[in-house]
Parts: C-alpha cells; sequence; structure tokens
C-alpha cells in the first residue's frame, strides 16, 4: 500500500509545482503592454526552492534533499522547504524524517496546505484511515472548499486505497 500511495502522489506532484501567472497591469485593455510573472517570485524569496521543486518533479529525491538543505541553510523559516523535503523523505522510505520536516513547517505556518497532505499520506502509511480523514477534513476548513488541489489529491488517495483495500 505504501508504494500505491506514493505513485498516487508523484501523479500530482507536478500539479503543485506548476506556478500560475498574475497579470500586474491593472486595468489594462491593451494586452501588448500587459506583464505576466509567475506567482511564486512574488512569494519565494528562494530561487533554489523552485529548483528542488523542479527535481522533485522529476523524481531526483536526493538532489532535491541537497538543494533544500542549502535553502534552509540561507533560510530556516521557509515552510515550503520542510514540506518538499518531508515528501522527499517520503518518497526515499524515511518516515521519520519526513514527519520531523512537517513538524517544523507547521510552526513556521500552522495551516501550510501542503502539510495537511504529508501528514494524511504519513497517516495511511501507519494504518490509520480516521487520522487522514481528519487532515482531509482540516484541509477542507482551510481552503472553504472541496476544490483546492491539495483538498483534491487527499482525497483521491484516500478514495484510491479505500478501493485498494476492499
Amino acid at each position: 500500500m505504501r508504494y500505491f500511495i506514493l505513485a498516487c502522489l508523484l501523479l500530482t506532484f507536478p500539479a503543485f509545482a506548476q506556478q500560475p501567472t498574475v497579470d500586474i497591469t491593472p486595468n489594462s485593455q491593451n494586452t501588448s503592454q500587459s506583464k505576466s510573472f509567475p506567482i511564486e517570485g512574488l512569494w519565494r524569496s528562494d530561487n533554489g526552492l523552485v529548483q528542488a521543486e523542479k527535481l522533485l518533479s522529476e523524481k531526483k529525491f536526493s538532489e532535491a534533499l541537497s538543494m533544500l538543505e542549502q535553502v534552509l541553510a540561507r533560510n530556516p523559516r521557509i515552510a515550503d522547504a520542510y514540506v518538499d523535503s518531508a515528501y522527499a523523505w517520503l518518497n526515499l522510505g524515511n518516515n521519520a524524517k519526513a514527519k520531523s520536516n512537517i513538524e517544523n513547517a507547521l510552526l513556521i505556518d500552522k495551516n501550510h496546505m501542503g502539510a495537511y497532505v504529508i501528514n494524511g499520506l504519513l497517516a495511511l502509511m501507519d494504518k490509520d484511515r480516521d487520522q487522514a480523514e481528519n487532515y482531509l477534513n482540516a484541509l477542507k476548513m482551510l481552503c472553504r472548499s472541496d476544490s483546492c488541489p491539495e483538498y483534491q489529491t487527499l482525497q483521491r488517495i484516500l478514495r484510491e486505497t479505500k478501493l485498494e483495500e476492499k
């Protein structure tokens, strides 16, 4: 079941890494003068994080961890770096390090939705479906709906693992 859960997450990770763009030209009718920038540039304080997420989407987990260690050495207050590290450790089979990184992320941002997804996966791997569903419900409250990608990812994995158990 561990590999099934990881496979489900791997299929959706690139969706988390995709960065939408935002038009910064207010009320512009002329699209040739409009400028779009990746939203990630507005909140990402370290380009190494973007590079690490690319490595994760390519399933280069050890390389991504090296990059993330550098990011965290420069700024240990980036919750995304801890969540990405947890994702890498999860895929490398070290749940203890994954949990430790998630705890660090939640100390920085108690509402980090990616951390709730990873916690849900860890709960499933520990065969604690009720706890995984609690994380899903928490995501629904954080998202204020069931339409955010983090909620949909964990919901899909819960549904697919339930079918696998039958």
